[in-house]
């Protein structure tokens, strides 16, 4: 990590990022999405899997369910490293948790106050919980735009959440087309 920032030329923040196709083959998706990943879309992956990784129960099928819909995201600004994440225990993904990751993988790298998003409700999808997180620093959608923050996905981002982060101008990698079951947008006043 540290060596991996968004490549600003190859991310249009109005069109939002590269639409993947999931129902391929396997590799073709695999492939795609290895494309475009940045040290933000790869610390959320590393959270996600860690986390996964203490918690699995392979023989559960559950289990199984659960790590096709659970997501991790991560914005990183100067001032914080902001993640959220749904259908993973708050127990689970904590700011020493992250730090823990942080200090492991990239020693040195991130020196910003780590703050976690409330994922209470597993209907607001890990972005929105990180966009409600920003909207608490920068206090309006201009403010967000001019900082021309970038959000980093364990997995592409689903239709509705693009287009939040579309609207905010905020630059992600990847998303998908299919819709989501549960979705809930971020508590923002006039955004939807």
């Amino acid at each position: 990590m540290c060596k991996r920032a968004p490549n600003w030329d190859n991310l249009d923040p109005i069109a939002g990022g590269q639409l993947v196709k999931r129902r391929k083959t396997k590799d073709y998706y695999q492939q795609q999405r290895m494309k475009g990943l940045t040290d933000s879309d790869l610390l959320a992956s590393h959270i996600l899997a860690k986390v996964w990784s203490v918690m699995r129960r392979p023989e559960d099928s559950p289990y199984q369910k659960a790590i096709q819909t659970a997501c991790v995201a991560v914005s990183i600004d100067p001032s914080g490293i902001y993640v959220g994440s749904n259908y993973l225990s708050k127990s689970m993904v904590t700011s020493a948790a992250v730090q823990g990751i942080l200090q492991a993988e990239a020693p040195g790298c991130y020196t910003q106050n780590v703050a976690i998003a409330d994922n209470s409700d597993d209907k607001k999808h890990a972005e929105m919980q990180v966009v409600e997180k920003l909207w608490n620093v920068y206090k309006n959608a201009q403010e967000i735009k001019n900082a021309r923050l970038f959000i980093g996905v364990s997995k592409p981002c689903c239709p509705r959440c693009a287009k939040v982060l579309d609207l905010l101008g905020i630059v992600y990698t990847a998303k998908h087309a299919d819709e989501p079951d549960n979705w809930e947008p971020p508590n923002i006043p006039g955004l939807m």
